[in-house]
């Protein structure tokens, strides 16, 4: 597994800044690598929705929940990767602080490559990621 977290100050209240990444509406606009996205069931306060990839046109899921007002709460089944990221809300001075923590698993024959990938991931996932 593999392990990143970072951390970026939006200048926006909190309850905007929830609102904006809890609606997968405006993922597409939020995250430069989704196409689309699709609910398609909600459990227990837990959404999944079918998402489209803008690079191979490929579809995932994403699985969400929003803990609390200041918690949302991804996972992420692709075809080779499996991951958790969570997201902390925190106001600041400046607006909301957004901390995550993301979790990554490389499934299949990819494992043999979580050593080597580990350095190229944390800076593609950290720069798209906020």
């Amino acid at each position: 597994m593999i392990s990143f977290s970072g951390s970026n100050v939006v200048q926006a209240p909190l309850e905007e800044v929830f609102r904006l990444m809890a609606d997968h509406t405006k993922w597409p606009s939020i995250f430069q690598g989704i196409r689309s996205v699709q609910p398609v069931r909600e459990v227990a306060g837990e959404t999944t929705f079918e998402v489209v990839d803008k690079t191979d046109n490929r579809k995932y899921t994403v699985t969400q929940k929003a803990e609390s007002p200041e918690k949302i709460v991804r996972k992420v089944k692709k075809r080779s990767v499996r991951s958790k990221a969570t997201y902390n809300l925190h106001p600041v001075a400046e607006g909301t602080l957004v901390t995550f923590t993301l979790d990554l698993s490389l499934t299949g024959l990819y494992r043999i490559f979580c050593p080597m990938a580990e350095w190229y991931l944390a800076d593609r996932i950290t720069s798209n990621f906020l």
